[in-house]
């Protein structure tokens, strides 16, 4: 999709797009999935080197190799990573012809609790990596597949889990315009979708501002309520430690200091 990605072959080809990009003022590169770990490696080494975040949705190289080679985050908590599944399942998963869109079929296959999964989580905890699952995106997949299964739910969730209560880093996008995802909107409902995931509220707040702020590496100006930061603020008139879907019931939004009610946003 050219308007979308470019194509590279080769190191010489990663150098020469990486350094288009940074001389347009990009602040970010993302890695697609048929790029080897090789070019992996040399594309993360050469943004971070132009000061480049690096964003991976990756197939060919594994989760673990990204971490293991200073990733910054890795989107999409469905990993579709055939080496996250045993010998066997891997196996079975390329002989079916598993490609990196296969998510149902990977999710059938992988053990969430295997030594796999354990091993891919500790990478991305050493190496301070944050992930954003979209659980969004998969809920509006697996209603719009006439085979689902509500095991494949149950681990979209447990791996999310899972990753949380080990440490992982986690974010709060929605891979928006995809299926019926809309601004707004859908980023309110990733955070219940958080706390169906078993995530307590609490951090669920902390994951959709604090977690953010320091993955865009902006924490010294925003993301949490401190003298001196950006005052970017939404008021509530309920509590959303007690059930997130409360952060919709807003009260007030403080945009740059200044504050705007319900009434004349809506009307903008």
């Amino acid at each position: 999709i050219p308007f979308v990605e470019k194509k590279v072959n080769s190191v010489l080809d990663i150098n020469k797009e990486i350094t288009n990009q940074a001389d347009i003022g990009v602040d970010f590169v993302k890695l697609y999935v048929g790029l080897t770990p090789e070019l992996v490696r040399e594309a993360i080494d050469k943004a971070h080197s132009l000061g480049l975040g690096v964003i991976g949705h990756l197939y060919l190289t594994s989760w673990n190799d990204a971490a293991n080679k200073n990733i910054d985050f890795l989107t999409h908590g469905v990993p579709v990573d055939p080496y996250l599944l045993s010998a066997q399942n891997r196996e079975s998963f390329m002989e079916e012809g598993g490609g990196p869109f296969e998510h149902f079929h990977w999710l059938r296959l992988v053990n969430i609790n295997g030594n796999e999964i354990t091993e891919m989580i500790d990478s991305l905890v050493e190496n301070n990596v944050f992930v954003d699952p979209t659980l969004s995106v998969y809920e509006s997949m697996i209603k719009d597949n006439p085979a689902y299964d509500k095991n494949i739910w149950t681990k979209v969730l447990g791996l999310t889990k899972k990753m949380h209560d080990n440490g992982v880093k986690l974010l709060t996008g929605t891979d928006i315009p995809n299926f019926d995802l809309v601004p707004g909107k859908s980023l309110h409902h990733e955070l219940q979708l958080l706390a169906d995931a078993g995530i307590p509220t609490s951090d669920i707040i902390q994951i959709a501002t604090k977690n953010g702020a320091e993955a865009l590496k902006i924490v010294n100006s925003t993301g949490t309520i401190e003298e001196g930061k950006q005052a970017d603020l939404v008021v509530l008139s309920s509590n959303p430690i007690e059930n997130i879907s409360n952060t919709k019931n807003i009260d007030m939004i403080i945009n740059n200091g200044k504050i705007i009610d319900r009434i004349s946003l809506l009307s903008r």
